[in-house]
């Protein structure tokens, strides 16, 4: 299977190389590229979000502790909802890494030039 960063890194030899290949689907390079780029949104808002659950979780252990416990009761509550989104944002993850993976299963690989795969640096 192909790597994204390769394709991202080379786009252009990858384009000429699939031609070779009678490949005519050069938006699904562009869809590849696509996923990623929301895969990798998705991660950072996902680490962003259980950033924030681990910070207010603490805390509410704080809250506990010095015995304000309607702040307490307070934060849990936004930490559960917190936790709902966190929970979405794996399934759109998932979503999206099947979606990302059968793109990548449509491409060919680029043909081989005398003895090599072609080059792809350039």
């Amino acid at each position: 299977m192909l790597r994204v960063s390769d394709i991202r890194n080379n786009k252009e030899a990858y384009l000429t190389g699939l031609t070779k290949r009678n490949f005519n689907q050069p938006e699904l390079i562009d869809l590849i590229l696509s996923l990623d780029d929301q895969r990798k949104l998705n991660q950072t808002e996902h680490d962003n979000n259980l950033a924030e659950i681990n910070a207010k979780s603490k805390a509410i252990g704080a809250l506990f502790q010095s015995g304000d416990h309607v702040a307490a009761n307070v934060a849990k509550g936004s930490v559960a909802t917190l936790k709902e989104h966190a929970k979405k944002q794996e399934e759109k993850k998932k979503s999206i890494l099947i979606a990302l993976e059968e793109a990548l299963l449509s491409v060919p690989n680029i043909p081989f030039v005398r003895g090599r795969v072609m080059q792809i640096m350039k």
